[in-house]
């Protein structure tokens, strides 16, 4: 692919005021086929973008995110959830979704999440997201401790079993 050309940043431009547009008019299926088109955008151009530019675009989506249906919401999810320098702001309201279809993908593989975030929603949620927490491929030990003590036994189990899980000794001897 090409590096950010200043051509790609025009399109950001011009899809900034179609989101505006769209926005506006209300249509919810306006909003999420311009949600979608941006979203493309972002994917193919995120290898080359800088994090000023990721910043635009998470401005963007977030703003034509709000409110959306459930379906475009999961579907957001699973497309950012493996994109290396998906937009901040965007996957941590997708991993604080109350429901754990939209949740799920960015809490199992997004690396995007901070760990204070995790901390919280492994505070906060039930066994789904706790579950989903216990499928990251690196767990840290207070994340570990966390899952350990107020998971299911299906969470326990899963966090046993994850090669990345670092253990401290109370986690373990649970």
């Amino acid at each position: 692919m090409a590096p950010v050309t200043e051509g790609a940043m025009n399109i950001l431009g011009s899809f900034v005021g179609e989101m505006e547009d769209a926005v506006a008019s209300g249509d919810p299926i306006r909003r999420v086929e311009t949600l979608r088109r941006m979203t493309d955008l972002f994917i193919e151009q995120s290898p080359h973008l800088k994090e000023m530019h990721v910043e635009v675009f998470d401005e963007v989506i977030l703003r034509l995110a709000r409110d959306l249906e459930f379906k475009a919401r999961v579907e957001l999810s699973d497309r950012l959830a493996d994109v290396a320098n998906a937009p901040r702001q965007v996957v941590r309201t997708l991993a604080f979704d109350q429901d754990i279809l939209v949740a799920g993908p960015v809490l199992e593989r997004s690396k995007r999440l901070d760990e204070e975030d995790l901390v919280q929603i492994a505070r906060d949620r039930g066994q789904d997201h706790l579950y989903a927490l216990s499928q990251r491929s690196t767990l840290s030990e207070r994340l570990t401790d966390i899952l350990v003590d107020r998971g299911d036994r299906r969470v326990v189990r899963s966090v046993a079993g994850n090669e990345g899980a670092r253990f401290s000794e109370k986690g373990f001897d649970q």
